[in-house]
Order: C-alpha cells, then structure tokens, then sequence
C-alpha cells in the first residue's frame, strides 16, 4: 500500500507597520574601545556546531584576537566616543533591524512568566523579521556627542573599596521618529494583544543604552495586522 503523504499547512506572516518616538535622547550601542569590542564579539559569537556549518561551506572563520584587532584598526584615531552609531560607506549614522529585534527579545524575555508564555524571548527570535534592515538616522537630525562623569567602585586587593572617577562619551541623536515593519510567522499564538503587551512594556523600559539611566523612553503606534505569503527578500533575524 502506497504511505500516504502528510499534508501540512500553508506558511504566511503578518507584516505589522510600527512607528516609536523616543522622547529624549536616544544613545548608540557600538562600541569603539578594544574592551568593549571584545565584549560585543564574545556576546555574539556563534555556537561550535553553527561554526561548524560555516566552515562546511567553506566559510573562513576568523579567530576572536584577529577580528578584534581588525575592528579596532578600522577606528579613525584620535579622541572618539566609546559607543557609536553604525555608518555606511558613505558616512551616514543607522541602526541596524537587530538593534530593535534585540529590544523586543529582551522585553520578552522579563514578560515570559507575567504573560504566562513558556519561552517568550526563543519565540520571539524565531518567528520575528524586521524591515528596514538600515534604519538611518540622519534625515535632518544631528548626531552629537555626549560625556558622562561616574564614579564606579572599585575594589582593591586589600579588600577596601574606592570609588575612581572616569568619564564616557556616547553619540546619541535627539528624539527620533522610528519607522519600521515586523514580519511575524504566522504562529497562532501572534497577535495584536501579545506585540502590545511587548511594546508597552519597553516604552516603560526604554530603547537602548539609555534604559540603564531611565532615559529613550517612547511611545508607540502599532499598525493593522496585513496578513502575506511572502516577506522582503532581505530581512534581519539574528
């Protein structure tokens, strides 16, 4: 007898339009010292077996000292701030679609018991594409610096602790209007409420390096569910 063949159903996405207004000052998050590059790149690395893969397909993997080196030679020299904001090759300031990605992962990964979702941050980077893979920055806004004193405690080998004073400077661009689009596997457990409960959460939290401060704080306007078959060809889904 022939097996019958399983049927299986028809994959689609919600493409959702959203639109942020961060009120204040919205901070950048790459970094441009050797410590914090290190930092970033061991964040991100990828797992052995997705090396593996890589490397099947011929791939060039390069150890962690090398690329690091590589990154922090690319710097202009000279006074510049520790965390910067992405640019081209022509100069203009952009956050990338995983900069918002990764703020809508962390806010599902502190609603995962409060909503009663198993999981909440895995799903989310699953079944969740973000459009404009560039978000630019710099349509008539300026991208300025700013420094901040602090006094972080340090703890000496006798055991008594000082407090050091030191400095950091951040580019940040004033109050931004973000214009974006979520493409959503078409899961059932989806839906208007779920994004909402998201989205309010991190206005409250806050966008970027300013959440630790109290600071990028937004709102939000969340578009109609259009439910498609097919998304952009490029998206961003790390």
């Amino acid at each position: 007898m022939a097996r019958k063949e399983r049927e299986i159903g028809e994959l689609f996405f919600y493409k959702v339009p959203i639109t942020i207004s961060v009120i204040g000052p919205l901070y950048a998050s790459s970094p441009t010292t050797a410590g914090g590059i290190e930092a970033a790149l061991k964040r991100n690395m990828p797992t052995e077996a997705q090396v593996v893969y890589r490397e099947c397909l011929g791939e060039e993997i390069k150890p962690l000292d090398e690329l690091r080196e590589e990154i922090v030679a690319a710097i202009p020299s000279g006074r510049v701030p520790s965390t910067v904001f992405r640019r081209d090759d022509e100069g203009r300031s952009y956050l990338h679609a995983n900069y918002l990605k990764g703020h809508l992962r962390e806010c599902g990964e502190a609603l995962s018991r409060a909503l009663n979702f198993w999981a909440l941050k895995d799903f989310i980077t699953r079944t969740v594409f973000v459009t404009p893979q560039r978000l630019y920055l710099d349509e008539g806004q300026e991208v300025r610096s700013f420094t901040t004193y602090f006094a972080p405690d340090v703890r000496l080998s006798t055991g008594v602790t000082v407090r050091q004073a030191t400095e950091k400077t951040e580019e940040f661009i004033e109050a931004p209007l973000l214009m974006w689009e979520l493409y959503l596997v078409g899961d059932p457990r989806w839906n208007r409420a779920l994004l909402e409960q998201l989205l309010i959460y991190g206005s409250m939290r806050g966008l970027g390096p300013g959440r630790g401060r109290c600071e990028s704080q937004y709102t939000f306007a969340l578009g109609q569910f259009e439910k498609v078959s097919r998304p952009p060809a490029v998206l961003a889904s790390g």
